[in-house]
């Protein structure tokens, strides 16, 4: 009879008040770039803070083609701060990117972030990136 690696087959389970634990997690989508030679890759981060109170992030990675291989040239973190904000980061790690939100990441986003290549953005790029990935969480709830 075979013999199984410990934790090869097993199960936890967790009852009461710590089942209602907050537990980190990380959701990605790739989209396709508005032009060729760039490639779009979205993640919804769910981490926690100390007194495990969920934190969202909606985080976008921008890359671009050289050579053979896509190398990330822009990393673009935003935190999800008010309660819609946050409701639209959630539903799209739950539903997956509605195709009005995957629009403002390709039109408000993507043509910012591209400007980025090998610089530090300015306060007003970092205003606008902010008020489209903003955008972009609260077009899902819209949805």
């Amino acid at each position: 009879m075979p013999t199984s690696k410990a934790g090869a087959n097993s199960i936890s389970v967790v009852t009461g008040d710590a089942a209602n634990v907050c537990r980190p997690f990380t959701v990605e989508f790739r989209l396709t770039a508005p032009e060729a030679g760039f490639k779009i890759m979205v993640m919804v981060e769910k981490g926690c803070s100390p007194e495990a109170e969920p934190i969202f992030k909606l985080v976008f990675d921008l890359f671009k083609k050289v050579s053979n291989e896509f190398v990330e040239i822009v990393h673009v973190s935003f935190t999800a701060g008010s309660p819609i904000e946050k409701q639209g980061v959630e539903r799209i790690a739950e539903d997956g990117m509605p195709r009005k939100s995957a629009r403002v990441i390709r039109t408000e986003v993507y043509p910012i972030a591209k400007k980025l290549e090998n610089r530090q953005p300015s306060e007003t790029e970092k205003k606008s990136l902010r008020a489209g990935m903003s955008k972009a969480a609260v077009t899902a709830v819209e949805v």
